[in-house]
Order: structure tokens, then sequence, then C-alpha cells
């Protein structure tokens, strides 16, 4: 049985052709986190269901880009809302490999092109911030895809020194609403998850500067 997932909203289109909806938090003094993700974000944006934590220790935004691969996250980057943040979480990659029909060989050596493509186009977007790299959910039917491109991330994340951030809910179907989409249920243990690992990140960043 299937998690319960709140109806999702079509949003209007970007400057990549696929949808795209903002959440902006209002300044308060904490660390600005900025979330640019895919479908899975769309219950933290637009309609709101799920929340960060009160006790959070960073503002919380997000870009929601339903369908995006990682090449059409990077054309959205050049026309983002969000003139400065601190921290920026990339959990985009669920498409690139949903939609993958190259030959198998190649996987690998294509998820590491556009995932560096990528980066470099967040380092021109956002040259001050901290990047912090999400693994790929997991995908029903896909899950040897999915160990690939995440051993990919894993390397590039190593290589440039960034963090990797592993927030797999569980496969516990009531946390999904298919084998792509988390449940809200699904989607509150992932905001937890998040809390945590940047929580964690923002605090060792801060010991540094002390």
């Amino acid at each position: 049985m299937r998690g319960y997932r709140t109806r999702p909203i079509q949003y209007a289109r970007g400057v990549s052709g696929k949808q795209t909806a903002y959440l902006r938090a209002k300044p308060d003094g904490r660390k600005r986190l900025l979330l640019f993700s895919d479908s899975n974000a769309r219950n933290l944006v637009h309609p709101r269901v799920i929340f960060p934590s009160r006790s959070c220790q960073f503002a919380f935004s997000a870009n929601c880009l339903p369908g995006a691969d990682m090449l059409a996250g990077g054309r959205e980057l050049r026309s983002t809302p969000f003139p400065s943040i601190d921290y920026l979480v990339v959990a985009l990659g669920t498409n690139d490999v949903a939609n993958y029909n190259g030959p198998s060989g190649s996987f690998s050596r294509n998820s590491h092109r556009v995932a560096v493509n990528f980066l470099e186009k967040c380092r021109k977007a956002y040259p001050d911030f901290k990047i912090l790299l999400a693994k790929i959910l997991p995908q029903t039917g896909r899950h040897y895809l999915v160990h690939l491109a995440n051993v990919v991330l894993g390397t590039i994340a190593s290589d440039a020194i960034v963090p990797l951030l592993d927030l797999d809910v569980g496969s516990s179907g009531e946390y999904w609403s298919d084998r792509l989409h988390l449940s809200d249920v699904g989607l509150k243990i992932y905001m937890k998850k998040l809390d945590r690992a940047v929580t964690k990140i923002i605090e060792k960043d801060e010991t540094k500067v002390f």
C-alpha cells in the first residue's frame, strides 16, 4: 500500500521549459539554505504541506522543478530569484536516471559529465556559497542505475571536497506515493534528515570560524 501525497499543483514554466516554483525564506539572521530539487519538493513549496522544524538552524528556501534533470536545473540557475545564500543543497538526478536511454556502459561516464557541468554552473551562479550534494533517492526497478549514479556523485563530492548527504527515507510503502515520488509522510522524514545533516555541517563550519 502506497502512502498519501497531496494532489500536485501545475506550475508556470521557467526558462528551461520545466515547471518551476519557488519558496523564499525571509531573512531572520540564520544561515540561508536553498534546496534545489525536482518534484519531490512540491509539497515543501506549493502547496505547502510539510514545513521545516521550528528549531532548525537555517532559513529554508526551495526551488522546485518537477520533471527536471540536471541540464534543466542548470538552465534555471541563470534566472534564479535568490540573490544570496549560504548553502545550496542539490537534490536533482532522479530524472537523469529515469530518462536515461543511452548505452548501459556509458551511464556512469555520462552521469559524471552532466553532474560536473551542473556544479560548475552552480558555482558561477553562487560563487560564495557552500554546495551540498544529496544522493539520488531509490527508484523501483532502477536500483542498479541509482546505485551507479550515487557512486559517481560520491566520487565527485570527494574530488571537490563537497559534503554528500544521504537523505534516503527507507523503503516502507507509506513513505512513497509511487515508484518515484515521496508521500507526505516520506517528505516529512526527508526534511528531518535534511535538517539534521545540514545542522551538523553548519555547526562544524561555525566551529572552524572560531
